[in-house]
């Protein structure tokens, strides 16, 4: 007698894995969100745009068909991921020259 899995175990994987992802993007928008509020700076600006990511992002993790059925705001999202993520490591790489001058 085979044994079959069920669809529905694959399916709470993916479901597992996306809502996963979402819940981490809100975590690396918001990061960017903070970069740009704690002190006016080019950061600031480049967050301004960003500030609806995070929670549209926990709105996804919960909804995700939401954010799935509309291809600009996921495009949007994958900017804001982007956005921050390029941000944090030119945040970084400017520390890092700084500290190698002193």
């Amino acid at each position: 007698m085979p044994v079959e899995t069920p669809v529905s175990t694959v399916r709470i994987a993916g479901a597992v894995r996306t809502r996963a992802l979402f819940a981490g993007g809100a975590v690396l928008t918001s990061s960017l969100v903070y970069l740009g509020a704690i002190w006016p700076s080019a950061y600031t600006l480049v967050a301004i745009p960003v500030v609806p990511a995070p929670f549209l992002f926990l709105y996804a993790t919960f909804r995700p068909p939401f954010a799935f059925s509309r291809p600009r705001l996921m495009r949007y999202l994958c900017v804001a991921s982007a956005l921050s993520v390029l941000t944090w490591l030119f945040e970084v790489w400017w520390l890092y020259r700084l500290h190698d001058r002193a």
